[in-house]
């Protein structure tokens, strides 16, 4: 299984997400290589990360789906962790609110939209290298 990593930006907001499709090991090299405390991800299907450089405040979201064969199961995994991307999105661009209230008083379309977009850009990806690991494809460009 090869690992795979893209470079998207959040066309809202233009904050750059990090796609990662791969085993547990390939996600905590990647957080390492960020300065993230080692994670536990035994268990889990994916995580979405809020990263923030300290110094520099310099944003960053990645998105983590552990490698599988079965399709159904990755694109659940990939709407849970796309939905978790566009809620931590949504408070970013309210000035980091520690929460952010979708059920009362607030217009469900704009966040609805936001996921819609952000679930196009991650889950073709992750189902096109899920073919190309299990199909032994080296050529499949990250």
């Amino acid at each position: 299984m090869k690992e795979r990593r893209k470079t998207v930006q959040d066309p809202l907001t233009g904050i750059p997400v990090d796609i990662l499709y791969g085993d547990t090991d390939f996600c905590r090299r990647y957080l390492k290589a960020k300065g993230v405390e080692d994670d536990d991800l035994e268990g889990a299907g994916g995580a979405c990360y809020n990263l923030r450089h300290i110094k520099s405040g310099q944003r960053r979201f990645a998105v983590w789906i552990r490698d599988s064969e079965d399709r159904l199961y990755l694109a659940e995994v990939v709407a849970h962790e796309v939905l978790h991307l566009v809620l931590g999105l949504q408070k970013a661009m309210n000035l980091d609110a520690d929460h952010l209230d979708i059920i009362e008083g607030t217009n469900e379309e704009p966040v609805c939209y936001h996921f819609e977009t952000l679930f196009g850009l991650v889950c073709p990806w992750i189902l096109k290298v899920s073919d190309s690991a299990s199909a032994g494809d080296s050529k499949l460009e990250p």
